[in-house]
């Protein structure tokens, strides 16, 4: 029975696609900032470290779409992002990214 109610990330990925590139790409480097700061150390140790993140979920897509981590974690940042559309998983690029600015 339809409830009537868009699921919130089903709502959150529509409103992201009728964004411009560049509104999209500044709130993917905005969020990868974020789970910078909750990881913290060294720029090459936090890009290690989300992108073993990232490659845990490509290894095993059911935790991007199902799994459940606390909000504000490195963990449930990355899954929001990977939800939403590509995430880098070079440690190369998630240093360009995290350290732009």
């Amino acid at each position: 029975m339809a409830s009537g109610r868009l699921p919130r990330d089903l709502g959150a990925w529509i409103l992201e696609q009728l964004q411009s590139p560049a509104a999209r790409r500044a709130h993917r480097v905005r969020e990868l900032r974020r789970a910078a700061a909750a990881i913290g150390g060294s720029r090459k140790k936090i890009a290690r470290e989300l992108a073993e993140i990232v490659e845990t979920f490509e290894k095993l897509p059911g935790l991007v779409i199902s799994a459940w981590y606390l909000e504000g974690t490195p963990e449930q940042i990355v899954q929001e992002l990977m939800r939403a559309g590509v995430v880098p998983r070079s440690e190369r690029q998630l240093i360009r990214l995290i350290g732009e600015g």
